[in-house]
């Protein structure tokens, strides 16, 4: 590790004074970008007191004089208006959909089970869980490779 000498602290004052960057000071003097920034600090030298971060001129983004277009509508929500038996599990048979229809009230962290939950009890086909409606809610579109297998066994 090479001294520093009084010469290069003197350009390193007028350099920092000109407000050059660590970067281009470094290369004029010949050190490293560490070692500029470590003996500024030794000497009480602001770097870039004047002029914005690298990160903040990276992030800068310019303002538009023409305004940015008005925002989607928001995806349409599906249909709620199927009819539900409305049972408690309870009553629930074998083929009778489990889909709840009502929110179970909380206390806390525990669960008030005092209250009427309630579930769709619709006929089920061949001993599924949820009605033939239910059963589409409960399916989304998939993982890109899910759907993309679907895609290359249906077409």
């Amino acid at each position: 590790m090479k001294a520093w000498t009084k010469a290069e602290d003197k350009a390193l004052r007028e350099m920092v004074a000109d407000d050059l960057t660590a970067r281009a000071i470094s290369r004029k003097i010949g050190r490293s970008t560490n070692a500029i920034v470590g003996r500024c600090l030794r000497l009480s030298l602001k770097l870039g007191e004047n002029r914005p971060s690298e990160k903040m001129r990276r992030n800068h983004v310019p303002k538009r004089d023409n305004p940015l277009p008005p925002p989607s509508p928001p995806p349409k929500t599906r249909e709620t208006t199927f009819e539900c038996r409305s049972a408690q599990l309870v009553d629930l048979k074998r083929n009778e959909c489990r889909w709840p229809i009502n929110d179970v009230p909380l206390i806390g962290d525990s669960l008030k089970l005092d209250g009427e939950y309630l579930f769709c009890g619709n006929p089920t086909p061949n001993g599924k869980s949820y009605c033939l409606t239910h059963a589409s809610w409960s399916e989304g579109r998939g993982t890109g490779q899910e759907r993309a297998a679907l895609k290359g066994i249906k077409g």
